[in-house]
């Protein structure tokens, strides 16, 4: 009985780990809008997470404010995810944020 126990503990810690392999190598994207203080303007734009591995994903992404008072902008970012599992159904991440460059017309 206790041999059939710690077989049954070893394949639920197995399964656990490839609960956590199914995201690595896939792509997501998503809409978003927001608010340019600097043009004080409405932005609208577009993102995509890519999990590169399990714990890392990046998430460039591409924003244009729209035209007031004769300005217009758009801006190009780029996040770095490194998420850090707390338990079977909960993650942990800290962004790391880069804005690669701002234009404005």
């Amino acid at each position: 009985m206790k041999r059939i126990s710690l077989i049954l503990i070893i394949f639920g810690i197995i399964s656990l780990q490839s609960a956590f392999g199914q995201f690595e190598g896939t792509v997501g994207g998503g809409l978003h809008a927001g608010y340019g203080s600097e043009v004080n303007s409405l932005g609208v734009g577009a993102h995509i997470h890519y999990y590169r591995t399990n714990e890392v994903r990046l998430a460039p992404s591409f924003t244009y404010f729209i035209e007031r008072k004769g300005t217009e902008a758009w801006m190009v970012d780029a996040d770095a995810h490194y998420i850090m599992p707390v338990s079977v159904s909960a993650s942990l991440y800290p962004i790391w944020w880069t804005s690669l460059f701002t234009v404005d017309f």
